[in-house]
């Protein structure tokens, strides 16, 4: 599926959806705020079908592409993509959709956040562990994200280049918090931005 009938598909989920916008692939609840609330259309890697993501991104938390570690796909029977070129693909999806946009509307804030992933963060997943500690700092939690930062950091793996990258960001925070709270958020809210122009939402940023 094309990235223009992507958008054309997602212009028609605009009626059930008319607080997002479209970017790509991508829809997204508006205003943008701390946390990307979005639905994405991915390819199969096998035919025309599509997998729809339903996803939260904490824009604090470095990154240069969309992710789902915070989300979920829409369900399908026996968990196969969907069918575009299908029948009732179109009332089929707004159904199936709309009964997934609480889990976007009701993050409206911080807490709701940590609230939504929290109870996802079995086996000591570092993704969820560190979006955590960054949205408990970004927050005003610093003796929280501090204790948090600090039950992070030593999970990484020292082999692994992206996990290295990972912890020193997590030191370079827990260090600034210890000096200088208002710093760490300094810090933060530059890192936002950097994600923001990552995934090209310039334009959308406090609107």
């Amino acid at each position: 599926m094309k990235t223009k009938d992507k958008v054309q598909l997602a212009k028609q989920l605009l009626p059930i959806m008319p607080d997002f916008a479209i970017k790509g692939a991508m829809m997204f609840k508006q205003p943008l705020g701390h946390i990307l609330r979005g639905v994405f259309f991915e390819n199969s890697a096998f035919d025309k079908s599509i997998y729809v993501w339903v996803f939260l991104i904490p824009l604090i938390v470095p990154t240069q592409h969309i992710y789902f570690n915070f989300g979920y796909r829409l369900p399908r029977p026996n968990n196969k993509p969907w069918q575009p070129d299908s029948i009732n693909f179109l009332d089929d999806l707004k159904d199936t959709l709309s009964k997934s946009l609480p889990f976007l509307h009701n993050v409206k804030s911080l807490d709701d956040f940590i609230l939504t992933i929290r109870p996802k963060n079995d086996h000591q997943h570092l993704h969820i562990q560190e979006a955590i500690a960054y949205t408990l700092a970004l927050n005003g939690d610093t003796v929280e994200a501090i204790r948090a930062l600090s039950n992070l950091i030593p999970l990484f793996d020292v082999e692994s280049p992206w996990q290295v990258e990972m912890q020193e960001r997590a030191r370079t925070l827990k260090a600034k918090l210890e000096e200088n709270p208002s710093e760490a958020i300094k810090l933060l809210e530059s890192w936002e931005a950097e994600t923001i122009k990552n995934l090209g939402l310039e334009k959308f940023a406090g609107a």
